[in-house]
């Protein structure tokens, strides 16, 4: 079943010697107690933090005003994936 999506702690940093920004926030999805959240983004991709199958999925996106483009940030890799919406749904283990 689907679950909310939600955000919070929307930053915006000033990228020196530019008139360019950087964004980053949190965004989450929670299930329902004794269920597992799962969390989706397009195209077709899931982040390391559904791995251990936890109650809350928490990542923190990044946006470049250079390319407008919202940015998963891959912990503990660092590495950058582009992403164009996030979804979540919640289930049973096993």
């Amino acid at each position: 079943m689907m679950i909310p999506v939600t955000s919070s702690g929307l930053t915006v940093t000033p990228i020196p010697n530019t008139m360019d920004t950087t964004s980053t926030m949190t965004v989450s999805c929670t299930a329902a107690n004794g269920l597992f959240a799962f969390m989706i983004f397009e195209p077709e991709l899931n982040p390391r933090e559904n791995a251990n199958l936890p109650q809350t999925v928490a990542i923190t996106v990044s946006c470049s005003s250079v390319d407008m483009v919202w940015k998963y940030v891959d912990v503990p890799s660092g590495r950058l994936q582009a992403i164009t919406s996030v979804r979540c749904n919640e289930a049973a283990s096993g």
